[in-house]
């Protein structure tokens, strides 16, 4: 089992992000792919995004609900979005399963939720 720790502003200071090559460019910074939001939670794409930009990501790209997409594309426009199907439930349609994965794959790290 892990060990829980408390993120205070000396963790933080003690465990900078990491900082950029001046001489690299953003395919050297890593590929984040956001799968996020809902219908009801837009903003959750939106967050997630934001903070894999502050954290450094040398591109973006985030799936999200096909009615959202447009409105996220916007808020972001130096990420690529990707509009998923929806559940009734106003979810992202499992049936997108397969578009995600092949996302994923060229992606340095993935984040769902």
């Amino acid at each position: 089992m892990s060990k829980s720790r408390r993120v205070t502003p000396q963790f933080l200071r003690d465990h900078p992000l990491p900082r950029p090559e001046r001489e690299g460019d953003k395919k050297q910074r890593g590929r984040v792919l956001v799968i996020a939001g809902s219908v009801e939670m837009p903003g959750a794409a939106y967050l997630a995004g934001v903070g894999a930009l502050r954290a450094g990501a040398g591109t973006l790209r985030i799936a999200t609900c096909r009615s959202s997409s447009a409105r996220i594309g916007v808020a972001l426009p130096e990420a690529r979005v990707f509009g998923c199907r929806e559940t009734r439930g106003g979810g992202i349609d499992p049936g997108d399963c397969a578009k995600l994965i092949e996302l994923a794959e060229t992606a340095t790290a993935v984040l769902i939720g």
